[in-house]
């Protein structure tokens, strides 16, 4: 890892502990941070050496069947948002978003956030009707979770 990545890493760790209200925040064992902001749970990463990325995704999904009927969902819900996509990975559905990791700041991540959730909110309990598996990201919210307006440009 490349001296952009410790920086990106650190600086997303910033943001997390200030957006999420944590003392520290801490990675898994594969480079996951857990995020719980705005009543929900995602989840966040820094890749890429040379130009590093923040990724925001939620798991909005587990235990799914990678089916070409799954795989043709996935693509007409990508062909309906801007800013994030699904995916089928490890078994599970995934919606994320990213942003350069070196300029982004605190409004930007938050936005990211929000962006993911509205797509999860809107189109994870689609998936699971259709594909089956277990809601994710369904079981990280908190009772007083309010859904952002779906007005908005994460989604068509």
């Amino acid at each position: 890892m490349g001296l952009n990545n410790d920086i990106a890493r650190s600086h997303l760790e910033t943001l997390i502990e200030r957006i999420a209200g944590v003392e520290k925040a801490t990675p898994d064992e594969q480079g996951n941070y857990f995020i719980k902001t705005e009543s929900a749970g995602f989840f966040a990463r820094v890749d890429g050496d040379d130009v590093p990325v923040i990724r925001v995704f939620s798991v909005v999904a587990r235990d799914v069947e990678k089916t070409p009927a799954l795989l043709e969902s996935l693509n007409d819900i990508n062909g309906a948002l801007s800013f994030v996509r699904t995916s089928w990975a490890g078994n599970q559905v995934l919606i994320g978003g990213e942003s350069l990791a070196l300029s982004t700041d605190a409004n930007e991540f938050s936005q990211v956030c929000r962006t993911v959730a509205m797509a999860s909110d809107h189109f994870g309990p689609q998936i699971v009707q259709a594909h089956g598996g277990k809601p994710f990201f369904e079981q990280t919210k908190d009772d007083d979770y309010q859904p952002s307006d779906p007005e908005h440009p994460g989604y068509l």
